[in-house]
């Protein structure tokens, strides 16, 4: 409600005006979820796809060679996507080993 954000002169008064200009100017792509069903209300699935490489940086303090990252970044997008496929990380380990990688199924045409 911008009636409600006045500007005033606490930084609170400030945040919760800029918040109120913010969607105002964005109100289309805040809402969108609410006219396509497929938009998921939240970005969770993004973040948590990012987490497990900042929450390795947080506590290594930082990467140590990018080869290093870039093997990280292999590892955890196969086990990403196999757990979205209902794939254990163990057993999609397992068969990476023994007989090759697993692969998702070829998608269906629409």
């Amino acid at each position: 409600m911008r009636s409600d954000n006045t500007p005033g002169s606490t930084p609170l008064q400030q945040r919760g005006l800029t918040l109120a200009a913010r969607f105002d100017k964005h109100r289309d792509m805040i809402l969108a979820f609410i006219h396509d069903l497929t938009i998921p209300f939240t970005n969770n699935a993004a973040e948590l796809e990012v987490r497990g490489a900042k929450i390795r940086q947080r506590v290594s303090g930082c990467w140590r060679t990018l080869a290093g990252l870039a093997d990280f970044a292999v590892i955890w997008s196969y086990l990403s996507t196999a757990a979205k496929h209902n794939i254990d990380h163990l057993d999609a380990l397992v068969q990476l080993f023994a007989g090759g990688p697993w692969l998702p199924p070829n998608p269906e045409p629409i």
